[in-house]
């Protein structure tokens, strides 16, 4: 283990610098993009970073990784090992709220990779079949398609229960009880005191570490560590095995959780397992979130029913899968604020660059149907799905939005989407061009056609041996023709859902 840790821990040092290499080039190209939009100079912040403790600092970690495993080692073996304090900070909850997420270490980072990994793979036969998330045998995939399969030509009893805040309230004493039982989870006795460690970890906010103002944690996982992930599994264990012995199927994903039965009587019993395994573990369940047990219907019934309900991302119903409301509502969201960011606001704000927009060429919209092409084909090119749909030519790779949407069945509200986004678009450059004409500078806006194939752009002209933009507006349903064809050619296997989507 010794040895693991220390690559792990040159492996996770290699990454954030790399990550901070990144971020610099991103930050001075933003810089640019700044001043050739406004002709104001764009500035770039310090690149000197300051660490709360030397362990979060990846070239001392990178330099130094042979003695602090081997340190790390020696105290876990002598069970003395506890994790620096943890620098705690907040993201956003898709769903509103904030997140507490716990920045561990370079060094602890890496003992609780490797830890967690261990583990799985140790009892990894043990888990549940329709347990799915944090596995290296399954996917966010397999959880959807397995509650799909489910979905009969009969009634259907769908029960999902949420519970609530679920990594930050799993009690502790509830899941101590379940490391130490043999038949939940085998671990080692230095294994299980390195999880109570990080259990019962110290941390700060920012403002509070460099004066040592501490807070031990008493209940919860920490989220933003790997052990978190390999806990929150196994707190749901127990539920997991309940719901096996009854009739019907179910898919489980972290704390996400629906069942199908195909009668009130094996429903009833599926909600009366949740019940009581709140009541023996200490959770609760989320009332606001958990519609608890309904038919899955397009016709009224007699009991209450609902046509569609949202897992993972998804939406599901009787007819298949498609893209909930939610994400549908969240990703217009963004692709507005881009819309709005490269075509409105920098002139609305500091005046127009008159040098970046003239007959045939708008580099701001250049740059935004870019930069939505990288949303939607997760790098890929419009070259690279036409040769891919026509020829079978085989694609680097599938990411991006449409990737992780690959599952869906139809395509009519991926169209709505295509004319939504040519729609706002337009809408946007009416008001850019608005204003450009203000400072004297007329400018004639492309049609809907025109913009969808690209014809506004002169490439004859603006184009070179090193510069030829793509001017075709990116396609939802192109991306998903693609994206399925490669799904039943090759799986999902390696497909990854795009961080911005938030699914769980």
């Amino acid at each position: 283990m010794q040895n693991a840790i220390k690559q792990k821990i040159k492996k996770l040092s290699t990454q954030i610098l790399e990550r901070g290499e990144l971020n610099r080039k991103t930050a001075a190209e933003y810089a640019e993009k700044f001043e050739k939009r406004t002709g104001i100079p764009g500035g770039v912040g310090s690149a000197k970073i300051s660490y709360p403790h030397k362990h979060f600092d990846p070239l001392y970690c990178k330099r130094n990784a042979n003695f602090l495993a081997k340190t790390i080692w020696l105290k876990i073996q002598n069970g003395q090992y506890a994790p620096q304090p943890a620098l705690r900070f907040e993201v956003p909850k898709a769903s509103g709220g904030k997140r507490p997420i716990m920045q561990f270490s370079i060094p602890d980072s890496a003992v609780a990779s490797v830890l967690n990994r261990r583990l799985t793979l140790r009892n990894l036969k043990n888990q549940s079949g329709n347990s799915y998330a944090y596995r290296p045998d399954r996917n966010v995939f397999d959880a959807i398609l397995k509650i799909k399969s489910a979905i009969l030509n009969k009634r259907n009893f769908v029960i999902q229960l949420d519970f609530e805040n679920y990594f930050d309230s799993i009690p502790h004493t509830y899941l101590l009880k379940l490391l130490r039982s043999r038949s939940m989870v085998t671990i080692s006795d230095a294994e299980r005191q390195v999880i109570i460690s990080f259990l019962t970890h110290r941390y700060a906010n920012k403002s509070a570490y460099s004066k040592k103002a501490f807070t031990h944690r008493d209940n919860g996982t920490p989220q933003g560590s790997a052990i978190s992930l390999g806990l929150a599994n196994l707190a749901n264990h127990p539920l997991d095995c309940e719901l096996e012995a009854l009739n019907g199927q179910f898919s489980r994903y972290a704390d996400d959780t629906v069942v199908l039965c195909y009668s009130y009587e094996d429903a009833l019993k599926a909600y009366h397992a949740f019940v009581a395994h709140c009541d023996k573990s200490g959770l609760k369940i989320n009332q606001k979130k958990s519609p608890g047990i309904w038919i899955l219907s397009d016709v009224p019934e007699e009991f209450r029913t609902l046509k569609e309900f949202k897992f993972l991302g998804y939406g599901i119903s009787a007819r298949g899968l498609f893209m909930h409301a939610d994400v549908v509502l969240r990703l217009k969201r963004k692709l507005s604020r881009l819309i709005n960011l490269y075509l409105v606001h920098y002139i609305e704000t500091h005046g127009p660059n008159l040098n970046r927009v003239g007959p045939g060429f708008d580099w701001d919209l250049i740059g935004l149907i870019s930069e939505i092409r990288n949303v939607l084909y997760g790098g890929l090119t419009e070259e690279n799905l036409e040769q891919f749909i026509k020829k079978g030519s085989r694609l680097p790779k599938m990411k991006g939005l449409m990737g992780f949407y690959a599952l869906l069945d139809e395509k009519d509200a991926l169209a709505e989407l295509d004319g939504w986004l040519v729609s706002t678009i337009r809408q946007a450059l009416a008001k850019r061009y608005k204003i450009i004409a203000a400072h004297g500078h007329k400018v004639s806006q492309p049609n809907a056609k025109s913009l969808i194939f690209g014809d506004w752009y002169s490439s004859y002209v603006y184009n070179n041996s090193t510069f030829a933009p793509d001017a075709r507006m990116p396609s939802f349903v192109r991306a998903w023709s693609a994206a399925r064809k490669y799904y039943f050619a090759f799986g999902l296997s390696n497909v990854e859902a795009p961080h911005y989507i938030a699914y769980y």
